[in-house]
């Protein structure tokens, strides 16, 4: 395996558009929302999104937690490593369920984020109307275990290889957020 090029990266998120559909899932107290979205727990049943706001559908949902995504995404997914799903329903405004979307496991890994190190990445967020926000992402090229889509430590921050982010950008999948991970 090649050692990761962290040029190539890019920070795999919802895209906070303004007008996207936004759900809340619906889950008992004691399920780890971190531990599901990382693959590392599985669900007993199906987990059920219901309305918070918005009336946009996108190919990734807009979600307080466990961002559903579309067949679309999973399609270019499935060339790719680092992923599983798990069953969700998702319910609009009315009530109705909306078919042809999967919850997200991230199962590839990479070591933890060393915010020490991290440079200043700015990231603009249209639907909070407040400009430019902050983050700091960096981790250690050889603590990647060379999958296509992967988390951070023991986080759900996601990011992706160069390979991916070029697949996603040419499906045009919407309401996503593919930031470079700055390393300069």
């Amino acid at each position: 395996m090649e050692p990761l090029d962290l040029e190539r990266v890019y920070r795999f998120s919802q895209g906070w558009r303004r007008t996207a559909l936004y759900l809340n899932p619906q889950f008992p107290r004691e399920l780890n929302l971190v531990a599901v979205a990382r693959g590392e727990a599985r669900l007993n049943s199906t987990l059920v999104y219901t309305y918070h706001s918005g009336s946009r559908l996108y190919d990734v949902v807009g979600s307080s937690g466990l961002t559903p995504v579309s067949d679309r995404v999973i399609a270019v997914l499935e060339k790719f490593t680092g992923w599983t799903t798990f069953p969700v329903e998702l319910h609009g405004k009315g009530g109705e369920v909306i078919p042809g979307y999967h919850g997200l496991a991230v199962t590839g890994r990479c070591g933890p984020l060393d915010r020490k190190t991290g440079r200043r990445m700015w990231r603009d967020r249209p639907s909070e109307r407040i400009g430019e926000t902050r983050f700091l992402y960096w981790f250690d090229p050889l603590s990647w275990d060379g999958s296509d889509i992967f988390c951070a430590g023991d986080t759900a921050l996601t990011f992706v290889v160069e390979d991916l982010y070029k697949e996603l950008k040419r499906a045009k999948i919407t309401n996503l957020s593919l930031c470079p991970l700055p390393n300069s």
